[in-house]
């Protein structure tokens, strides 16, 4: 997905290796980002788990969570506060069961997916502050699925605080991405805006190197990047 490759990883996760959860936490993803995914019919990938019958298998935490975003996404209301609440009775299961760190990481992904819900229908102060404390409790390593649930609330955060005028803050959490060409691709045109023009033009070359053999569809971004980067490494005409 870093470089680009939407169908090579596509069928990566085709592979039974991968657990449902990064699954549906990649393909959440992937259609989040706009691109296409042949092959997959997402309202059944992303539909809400039936029955509770993996109720305390903590995996379950983030499907419910991404089936849940899926559904906010495509305003599903009933949908979406099915997974909220049943994130909740997660957690208080797992606490009930003396599992306050897991108990812990559902009650945040409850409050994020409410975040999300709440943005959307247009309550973006208070969806703020839900959001960042959801992505408090959330926070979880070494657990790579974790982390990208972790991560989607970051992405929800930066791209609510860019809506609120608040690039600055927005870069934070972009840059917390590491040498991710998604979030060098958001954090180019806020380094402009902030007036940093060689962070700016290091966020777009990062761009541009990595989705050097993207798929078609990124291609035309890829060479918006490069124009970019080019166009920042001119000297400054005063």
């Amino acid at each position: 997905v870093a470089q680009g490759l939407i169908r090579a990883a596509l069928e990566e996760l085709q592979d039974p290796r991968v657990s449902a959860a990064m699954r549906a936490g990649a393909r959440y993803t992937i259609q989040a980002a706009g691109l296409p995914m042949p092959g997959v019919d997402l309202d059944q990938e992303l539909a809400l788990p039936i029955g509770d019958s993996l109720l305390n298998d903590t995996g379950q935490t983030l499907i419910w969570f991404y089936s849940g975003a899926y559904a906010a996404d495509q305003a599903r209301w009933d949908d979406h506060a099915a997974a909220v609440a049943r994130l909740r009775v997660v957690a208080d299961r797992l606490l009930a069961e003396g599992d306050s760190a897991n108990a812990r990481f559902a009650a945040g992904a409850a409050l994020a997916l409410s975040g999300r819900g709440l943005w959307l229908r247009g309550e973006t102060e208070r969806a703020l502050s839900t959001l960042m404390e959801g992505q408090r409790r959330t926070t979880w390593t070494p657990s790579a699925s974790r982390e990208t649930l972790n991560g989607t609330i970051r992405w929800w955060i930066g791209e609510l605080l860019l809506e609120l005028d608040r690039p600055r803050e927005a870069a934070r959490y972009f840059e917390s991405f590491w040498n991710d060409p998604w979030a060098a691709e958001r954090l180019g045109p806020i380094y402009e805006r902030l007036g940093d023009r060689a962070k700016a033009r290091e966020a777009y070359a990062l761009v541009a190197t990595a989705w050097r053999s993207a798929d078609p569809e990124l291609q035309p971004r890829a060479q918006t990047a490069r124009a970019a980067a080019q166009r920042l490494a001119a000297p400054v005409k005063r």
